[in-house]
């Protein structure tokens, strides 16, 4: 309902989608969180395809990966997750990708804490691993909610260290909304 939906821009429709490789896609996700995320955090704007298959060697080789890949394989997987990260607006650029602005608006953080409620995942938003996603600080995130239309959609909880979450509408009838 939601890639059809007119009520989503293309800004947001990509931003779905990673959600949905994020959460059906084991190896995008610790890619996402543990590439690409770390590098994006430490400060850098640019991600080669040598960092993610420095990431893949490092991470079958320290066992944190179980995976027996041919460097053929290894290279063609950092292509397709860097043409992916691309693809869904998160980077820019030809052999170098820079990182763009990513987008968090008030429509596309609804329909997240819609998504964490559908998963069960709503004890603690700052402890989610989709919280990733984001590409925030948990000071931007509190800041962000408390946009009048979140707060519409929304009942929200933060004590310093916990943020919970509770969307207003049963989950069947946000999507019918859509």
């Amino acid at each position: 309902a939601a890639m059809s939906s007119k009520k989503f821009s293309l800004q947001v429709k990509e931003r779905i989608l990673a959600l949905q490789f994020y959460t059906v896609d084991p190896l995008f996700a610790q890619l996402f969180s543990q590439c690409f995320v770390k590098i994006i955090m430490s400060g850098r704007a640019v991600l080669t395809k040598h960092d993610v298959i420095s990431y893949l060697k490092d991470s079958i080789e320290n066992g944190d990966l179980e995976l027996d890949w041919s460097d053929e394989t290894i290279q063609t997987a950092s292509r397709k997750f860097l043409t992916i990260l691309k693809k869904l607006s998160y980077l820019e650029g030809k052999s170098k990708k820079r990182v763009k602005e990513i987008y968090n608006g008030s429509d596309f953080l609804i329909f997240y804490h819609y998504w964490l409620r559908a998963l069960g995942d709503t004890s603690n938003v700052f402890e989610s691993d989709l919280f990733d996603l984001l590409l925030i600080t948990q000071e931007k995130y509190v800041f962000l909610m408390k946009q009048t239309e979140i707060r519409d959609s929304l009942d929200w909880q933060y004590t310093g260290n916990r943020f919970t979450v509770e969307p207003k509408l049963p989950l069947n009838e946000y999507v019918n909304e859509l």
